[in-house]
């Protein structure tokens, strides 16, 4: 995740449809890097006239039919710089019908395909908040910039806090982490920064200072060390935000080069 910043996530794909008939409508030739053939191409083509007109449930039905051959066939659009995923396409659908755990299962699934995976994030959350007010339960996500989303396995919450497993958080955020077995402690470090947290103890080291920790970190079922989230995110730089509607924790860490990271994107 680069960028959680997004103006609108409820217009995404009447705007993808939009652009998508304006190159319809120009003659425009359109390629599919998974589908040289060119058939779920134009069925994922006609659904989008479908949607446009309102026709949902049609249009879904021909999504689900392209899905079961390519889940995830790329229309391109050269004049207009657009690539459509029907993937994204019928979670689009879905939420026009207030489907909204279909949505949430097709948007988690298209957010690791994008590393801008910005757009996939803000759907993530607006699903997210739309079961949470039906009364779904729902156990909490973390977004980390540029690592993507994390959920159990790799994240649980213990007394309130978040925890994540520091390894995939440190390194998908462009940092690095080191193992001493030793003395069972890991070292994350991005840029200048760092902490070293020990297995069983509730007190860790950031960047030369001793630190409580909430929760003492600890191996899970995987064997990954888990950590607390926030205590990693402030060591290293970074800022952490928590959405209580979609259960959701953002959090900001610094790019390795010091450029400034965009915040989470905007709840609707």
């Amino acid at each position: 995740m680069t960028n959680w910043r997004i103006k609108s996530v409820r217009t995404t794909g009447l705007v993808t449809v939009c652009c998508a008939l304006a190159a319809l409508a120009a003659g425009s030739a359109v390629s599919s890097t998974l589908d040289p053939g060119g058939e779920a191409r134009s069925m994922a083509r006609s659904a989008h006239y479908l949607m446009l007109q309102g026709n949902v449930d049609q249009a879904i039905a021909l999504l689900t039919q392209v899905r079961e051959r390519e889940p995830h066939v790329l229309m391109e659009f050269p004049e207009d710089k657009l690539q459509l995923d029907p993937t994204a396409s019928l979670a689009d659908c879905y939420e026009l019908k207030g489907r909204w755990s279909d949505a949430l299962a097709l948007w988690e699934e298209t957010l690791p395909l994008y590393p801008e995976g910005e757009v996939a994030a803000a759907h993530i959350g607006r699903c997210r908040a739309k079961l949470a007010a039906q009364g779904a339960q729902l156990n909490p996500v973390a977004f980390v910039s540029r690592a993507g989303m994390f959920k159990p396995p790799v994240m649980d919450a213990w007394a309130g806090n978040s925890l994540v497993a520091v390894r995939p958080a440190c390194e998908g955020a462009g940092g690095a982490v080191a193992w001493d077995r030793s003395s069972w402690s890991a070292s994350a470090t991005l840029g200048d920064k760092y902490i070293t947290f020990t297995l069983g103890s509730d007190v860790a080291v950031a960047n030369g200072r001793e630190v409580a920790l909430p929760v003492a970190p600890y191996l899970n079922a995987d064997w990954r060390m888990m950590v607390p989230l926030r205590t990693l995110a402030e060591a290293l730089g970074g800022t952490v935000e928590w959405a209580p509607e979609p259960q959701i924790v953002y959090v900001t860490l610094p790019q390795p080069g010091g450029a400034e990271e965009p915040g989470p994107p905007s709840q609707m």
